[in-house]
């Protein structure tokens, strides 16, 4: 026999034991005496009915209707309390008129869902998953521009002395809405440039996951301080819905500084400079510099957008290096182009050439090297849940 039991409260020194349940009936019972814990309730007859009245609630809401409860309270030990729990048969679905209309009747998400969350006959009632499955059929309607979609039939009937209930949910999607024209406000870049990181296009079908990837491609630009990507509720037109995006262009001149100290060279000071934005065709620049007694660099980084910004650019890379650290003293040169394109599998291809030039001496010795170093690479990052992800995959 299971036996659960805890404190109600520390004044009153009331304390239950529970008898007969486990699992889910448990949980739950437990869940509903916890409202009494902060009660300074004195044992008596009246409480008893209470207790029983919330034990017998727990029980029926996961479809156990027949329950018998039996309170016992010793007379030596009165502010102990043990209730005997026999849950009974439980109901079960005997109808499950479950109907999908509208575009969600031929929509795979939503037949997905109806077939994993649906109540089914033959199941146990269960009134937190129908109530879970009719939230889940409302939040998917909306993630999916299905404006309209409501319940044309909603009823749970229970026929306790059967142990019996009957389910009938009718849910009317309507038709679902497609994006509309999207319009740019407040942006210093070519609106052009800013129409080719769409991830949809005008008559694509909605999907809020479309806006957050639209807001998410933004952000990573760079070029804007605040982004604000919403629907035109008011200029719906034949169930098509406009998008609207506001911009705050980010500052011009970005600097950063900093001090810093590694056992190898040293202090160092370091000094950034980001230009996001030079023009409007998005291209921009980025600077790094390090000043230490044993070594000295300097780093620049232009980049130039193409026709889909997001995914397409051609980068240029400059950079310098002086070392002078006790017998060994070297300069060293490099430049690097690159180009980044997305390609129509997902993967991202990166072609790249590096010059390499370094003379050095180290003793009495003086020489130099020159490379040219060809590459190309490739990757692919997946992820599942949109702009929360609960699964990733990288190669």
């Amino acid at each position: 026999m299971l036996t659960t039991s805890f404190t109600l409260c520390a004044q009153s020194r009331l304390k239950l034991q529970v008898t007969g349940v486990k699992g889910a009936l448990k949980d739950n019972v437990d869940i509903y005496l916890q409202k009494f814990r902060e009660d300074d309730a004195i044992p008596g007859l009246s409480f008893h009915s209470e207790l029983e009245r919330e034990v017998r609630t727990a029980l029926e809401a996961l479809g156990y209707y027949h329950s018998e409860i039996l309170i016992e309270a010793s007379a030596d030990q009165p502010h102990t309390i043990t209730l005997h729990v026999n849950a009974g048969e439980p109901v079960r679905i005997d109808t499950a008129d479950i109907q999908l209309l509208g575009d969600a009747a031929n929509d795979e998400e939503f037949l997905a869902l109806r077939q994993q969350q649906a109540p089914a006959v033959g199941k146990v009632l269960h009134q937190g998953q129908y109530d879970g499955f009719k939230q889940a059929l409302r939040h998917l309607a909306l993630r999916k521009g299905y404006f309209d979609a409501r319940f044309t039939e909603s009823r749970l009937e229970v026929a306790a002395e059967l142990n019996k209930a009957f389910v009938h949910l009718h849910f009317d999607s309507g038709t679902r809405y497609k994006f509309g024209e999207v319009s740019f406000h407040g942006n210093q870049i070519e609106t052009e440039r800013l129409y080719s990181m769409l991830p949809f296009a005008p008559e694509d079908p909605y999907h809020v996951n479309k806006l957050g990837e639209l807001n998410q491609t933004l952000a990573a630009s760079g070029w804007f301080s605040s982004i604000l990507v919403e629907g035109d509720v008011e200029n719906i037109n034949q169930y098509h819905l406009p998008i609207e995006v506001n911009f705050e262009p980010e500052r011009r001149n970005i600097i950063e500084t900093g001090i810093g100290y590694s056992t190898d060279i040293g202090p160092r000071l370091k000094l950034n400079w980001h230009k996001p934005w030079l023009n409007k065709a998005g291209h921009s620049l980025r600077s790094d510099m390090a000043i230490s007694e044993i070594e000295q660099s300097v780093e620049a980084a232009y980049k130039l957008p193409l026709t889909t910004a997001a995914t397409d650019f051609y980068q240029v890379q400059l950079g310098f290096r002086n070392r002078d650290n006790e017998d060994t003293a070297s300069r060293e040169s490099n430049l690097l182009l690159e180009r980044y394109w997305l390609l129509s599998d997902e993967w991202y291809r990166t072609v790249s050439v590096r010059w390499l030039y370094e003379d050095f001496v180290q003793a009495d010795q003086r020489d130099n090297i020159s490379l040219i170093m060809p590459g190309v690479s490739y990757n692919r990052t997946r992820q599942k849940g949109g702009t929360m992800p609960y699964w990733a995959n990288r190669l």
